[in-house]
């Protein structure tokens, strides 16, 4: 009986680009052979839209949640107050990503 020793290599990897790189590559494409123009964005405008998207979805979450079950009822103030700290930290989050994202694809 022969018995082979184990090795521990690395497989060779092929590089794959992500899906969603390539859906929203296709997307543009599409709309520019349409004439459609897409305006890009500003770090800061990523950061603005994220943070009142998120802002707005959970201020009126939290009003329909108060409206259905009495239960869940919190005050004016506490709501805007929650739901403006969860927005400034989305926003801010969003803000740092797409501004990375931009200085990585100027060096490139």
């Amino acid at each position: 009986m022969k018995v082979l020793p184990v090795t521990f290599t690395a497989q060779s990897t092929t590089t794959k680009t992500t899906k969603s790189q390539n859906k929203s590559d296709d997307l543009k494409k599409e709309l520019e052979s349409a004439g459609i123009k897409i305006p890009k964005t500003t770090p800061i405008q990523d950061g603005m839209i994220n943070a009142v998207c998120w802002f707005s979805f959970g201020f009126l979450l939290d009003r329909l949640l108060g409206t259905l079950v009495k239960s869940l009822k919190t005050p004016l103030k506490l709501s805007l107050l929650i739901n403006g700290g969860i927005g400034l930290i989305a926003g801010g989050l969003a803000y740092i990503k797409s501004n990375k994202q931009k200085l990585s694809d100027t060096t490139k």
